[in-house]
């Protein structure tokens, strides 16, 4: 079973989102491509068309968020722990 997976970027015409896609195989996931800088919708949408047999997709996506400027408690908590990793939530 081949499956795609895209974590939209907020703002994706101006930030990167990125593009998994792999097959079941023996219970495992097995990774076969990454497209890790993606612009814009209709870029992925291009290459989501160009994979043959795929049969789903998992999206994360940003939500509309109230606040209308600054992070998050929990934005901040998690940049705070990771931040060494090199994984921050941006605005």
């Amino acid at each position: 079973m081949k499956l795609a997976w895209i974590d939209l970027a907020w703002q994706g015409e101006h930030n990167p989102s990125a593009v998994a896609v792999g097959c079941i195989q023996n219970n495992q996931l097995v990774l076969g491509s990454l497209e890790p800088a993606v612009y814009g919708l209709s870029r992925i949408v291009e290459h989501l068309t160009k994979q043959e047999d795929l049969q789903g997709i998992a999206i994360d996506a940003p939500l509309i968020i109230k606040n209308e400027s600054g992070q998050r408690g929990c934005e901040k908590a998690l940049s705070r722990d990771y931040e060494g990793r090199k994984a921050l939530c941006h605005i």
